[in-house]
Formats: C-alpha cells, structure tokens, sequence
C-alpha cells in the first residue's frame, strides 16, 4: 500500500501545535509552596482557565510538572484541573516537542549570551517581584483584589497593631459590615493602649528601685511602692478602694497642713515670750505694753496648744481609717502614695487607650477612602 505523501503532508501542517505549560506557579497559583506530590492546597492563577481555554481553539496544550515524576503526581494534577474545571489535552513528566514552553521560572534566551548572563543574575519569578512590591503597590493590589472579609478576631488583633498599619490592611479588603469591624478594632486599639500606658510606668519605675536598691534602700522601697500602684490599677477594687479614700486623703492632708500652721504659731508665741522674758531676766524693766503682749503670747500659746492637740487627735482618727479600710493595714503616706500612683497611672493609660483607639479608627477610615479612591480609579482605565 502506498503512503499518501500530499495528505500526510497537510495532515502534519493542518495538525495543532503543542504549547507546553508548567504547572507549579503557572497554572496552579503555588501560594502555599510545596506541600507534598498529591497535596496542591492553592488555587489557579488568577485569567489561567480563561487563557488555556482561547489559546487550546488554536493550540495543543500539554501540561508538565516534577511532581509527574513522583508516584501519584499525574493524577493528582489531574484531579486539580478536573476541580477547577481546567481542560487541558495531556498531563506528562517530560516535555514533549513544543512551539512554546511557559514556565515561571524560565529566561527568554535572545540570541546574546552576555544578555543571558545578566538576565539570570537580575531573575525574578512573577511570585517574588509579587512579594517584592513596594507599599503603595501593596495596598492597590489589596485594594482592587476581591479578597475574603477580615474576621472579627483578626480585627481585635490587628488593633493591637500601634502603627494602625494592620487594620489599614483589613479596612482595603473588607467589603460590608464597616461599623462592627471598626469597633472591634477601636476595642483592641483601647485594650492594647491601656495596658502599655498603665504597664510601662509600673516596669520603668520597678527596674529604677531595683537599680537602686543597694545604694539607696530608702529610695528604692519608695520607687517599688509606686511601681505597686501602677499594677493596683488592674485591680478594680483596690482601684474603687483608692478612689473612695480621695475624700478622706484629702482631709487628712488638710488637716496635717493645719497641724503645721497651729504649731508655727505656738512656736512663734514661745519665741516672742521668750525674748521678753530674757530681756526682764537681764533687768530690763518691761513696760506695761510688754507684760500684757508676754502674757497674751503665753495665752495664745495656751489656745493654740489646745488646737494642736484637737487637731492631731483627728489627725490621728482618719490616719486610722485610711490605714485599716482603704490601705491594707499600711501607713497613710505609704498608702496614699500608692493610691494616687493607681489612679494617676489608671488616667494615663486610659488616655493611651483613648489614644490607639483614635489612631485605629482613622486608619481605618483612611483604608476605606484609600479603597475608594482607587476603585474609582480602576473603573476609569
């Protein structure tokens, strides 16, 4: 029988021609990076269906990958493709003979080897120069993606984040329900906030009484009493406790701050009658004038002792209280100073709190403008 030369012939030139894909970072997106020959966790690039499905109307596309080489490999690319409902016309280990080969990690060679050279040392995969993409890249490619909805604890995490970069990034991608994600957000931003204002001080202030505390043990105990207070601000009693004792601290340092006056003025009053004494004791006769303001000195001195007496009794009263129903047993300066260094640290970190919740509600709000904005700016090109 005799071979039909001229049919062959256009049977050869009429056939498709064979384009020959990589499968790995080509078809299937290999986010992931390799997990196993039959584990393929990732989905396909994003246009590939699309494009093997008007590029096999003209052309034979033939699908290789190492993993063909390993038991398994073949059908579970093949199970992949039959997922994603990506039609190809083979799946093998060794490239057959091709017009074409598409790999992601292929240089087009133009024929100068000194090109090659430099082509190879500059290389970088579609995947890396991905990773490689500036900030600003980074956020238009977030932006104008359709990308799954943050949960609400990656929100409460990212408000954490001081820098607000985290929920900038979750506002790009979220699509609805702004209101709850911004909240859980602002949530975190106050917890997180709170908690560095009011730990901070309570570690600055420790590591200074224990840097101190060999040389300087008085300084020391005050430093670590403080450093105390600080933590007390975590506890809601004591905080409650330290709170209703502002009232009676503050008698008590109105009191102590009277003590002080009435004794200067019986100290004055000795002094002066001493003075007249002395210059009588000397043979000064002292007139009339002088013996009535001596004798009026020692009354006062008389009053004023007895002032002094009422007012170091209840001095002593509300010292009392403070110490057994506000302090713990501790003395009122050492409870005072704790108490005030609670609530002074409880203000500065609600004012931290307040702070970060600011910081990541606008950033949110600016991811949401940001996002906007350049989907106003896709539907234009």
């Amino acid at each position: 029988m005799m071979l039909n030369y001229k049919k062959l012939i256009e049977k050869i030139a009429s056939a498709k021609k064979t384009i020959v894909f990589d499968f790995d970072g080509v078809i299937h997106s290999y986010i992931s990076g390799w997990k196993g020959t039959t584990n393929i966790p990732d989905k396909p690039v994003e246009g590939i269906k699309e494009a093997i499905d008007k590029l096999r109307q003209d052309y034979k596309i033939v699908v290789v990958s190492t993993r063909c080489f390993q038991k398994g490999g073949i059908d579970a690319i093949k199970k992949w493709l039959e997922k994603y409902d990506i039609k190809v016309d083979g799946v093998a280990k060794e490239k057959p003979p091709a017009i074409m080969y598409v790999d992601d990690n292929a240089v087009c060679f133009d024929g100068n080897p000194k090109h090659l050279i430099e082509q190879i040392g500059k290389f970088n995969n579609w995947m890396n120069k991905e990773a490689n993409m500036n900030y600003k890249e980074q956020i238009e490619k977030i932006a104008c993606e359709k990308l799954a909805e943050s949960s609400y604890m990656k929100d409460f995490v990212s408000g954490f984040d001081p820098t607000g970069v985290s929920t900038f990034r979750n506002s790009l991608q979220n699509e609805k329900h702004h209101k709850i994600h911004k909240a859980v957000g602002d949530a975190s931003g106050f917890i997180s906030g709170a908690a560095t204002g009011a730990l901070m001080p309570a570690a600055m202030t420790g590591a200074a009484a224990l840097a101190v505390r060999k040389k300087m043990p008085g300084l020391s105990h005050n430093l670590m009493n403080m450093a105390k207070g600080s933590m007390d601000s975590f506890n809601p009693k004591r905080v409650m406790k330290y709170t209703k004792s502002l009232g009676k601290l503050s008698e008590f340092q109105g009191l102590g701050g009277d003590l002080m006056r009435e004794s200067n003025k019986t100290m004055g009053g000795v002094d002066k009658a001493e003075q007249l004494f002395n210059a009588a004791k000397k043979g000064k006769r002292l007139s009339k004038k002088e013996q009535e303001e001596a004798l009026n000195h020692m009354k006062g001195m008389a009053d004023s002792g007895k002032r002094v007496r009422d007012i170091n009794s209840k001095l002593q009263d509300v010292g009392e209280d403070l110490s057994k129903n506000y302090y713990g047993g501790k003395k009122v300066s050492e409870g005072g100073e704790r108490a005030l260094t609670a609530l002074t640290t409880l203000g500065t970190g609600v004012a931290g709190g307040a702070l970060n919740a600011s910081s990541s509600h606008m950033q949110y709000n600016t991811g949401m403008k940001t996002k906007s904005m350049l989907d106003e700016q896709k539907k234009k090109r």
